[in-house]
């Protein structure tokens, strides 16, 4: 494991145990938000400026994909983070996984230790599969969406590629990550009661406007849950 990849989880397990330090203390409850994103959408960078407004950390899959993966050789800081959601993982877990036949693969199962950790603190994450394993923690789950020609004209501008190439790209990107969620988790990447805001950005040239809207529309989410979990 680099020590790229281990920083993360580090600063992970060590803000968990500073909250169970500080657990009789009062905290707030911290913004946490999912984005699932079409490729080529604009989401990383819709994500990135939401975590700033939101004054929260930005996780991107590559970050989870790096955090879950380390925790596969780093067994004693996993087994520090265990102490701290244990309990309410393996209630998620029967709940998520209990009406499967075969048990998790040792990467989700350090996906979801990962994804709860990060929950208790906040956050914006991206993709995963973190809008189906947090949806009990409440969070703002968003959905950025694309038509596969305004996708590719993106990544063919940012890549260098033709249009033609790039919209074969976005094309394989999406089945990856719809694979994804249906084989791990048995759902579709489109089922909008999955989201609580599905957002087309075609229309948007500026990702600022895109995640002013996201702003608003947490905010309303936040009060609705507040209300509902009192």
């Amino acid at each position: 494991m680099t020590d790229g990849e281990r920083e993360p989880l580090a600063r992970l397990i060590e803000a968990e145990l500073k909250q169970l330090r500080d657990s009789e203390l009062p905290s707030a409850r911290r913004p946490l938000v999912t984005i699932t994103r079409d490729y080529g959408c604009g989401g990383e960078e819709i994500g990135r400026r939401l975590a700033e407004v939101l004054n929260v950390r930005w996780f991107d899959r590559d970050l989870i994909e790096r955090v879950a993966k380390a925790a596969r050789t780093d067994t004693a800081a996993m087994a520090a983070l265990d102490e701290t959601v244990k309990g309410p993982l393996e209630v998620w877990m029967t709940s998520l996984l209990g009406q499967q036949s075969a048990s998790p693969s040792e990467y989700l199962h350090h996906l979801l230790r990962v994804l709860m950790g990060i929950a208790r603190h906040g956050g914006v994450i991206m993709g995963r599969g973190s809008h189906v394993i947090l949806r009990k923690q409440h969070p703002f789950r968003v959905r950025l969406v694309g038509t596969v020609e305004k996708c590719a004209e993106r990544i063919a501008a940012a890549e260098g590629m033709t249009e033609r190439a790039a919209a074969a790209k976005v094309q394989q990107k999406n089945r990856e990550r719809s694979l994804f969620l249906w084989e791990d988790f048995h759902v579709r990447t489109n089922e909008p009661y999955n989201y609580d805001l599905m957002l087309n950005t075609d229309g948007f040239a500026d990702p600022g406007a895109v995640v002013e809207i996201l702003r608003s529309a947490y905010n309303a989410h936040s009060a609705g849950v507040s209300r509902a979990v009192v």
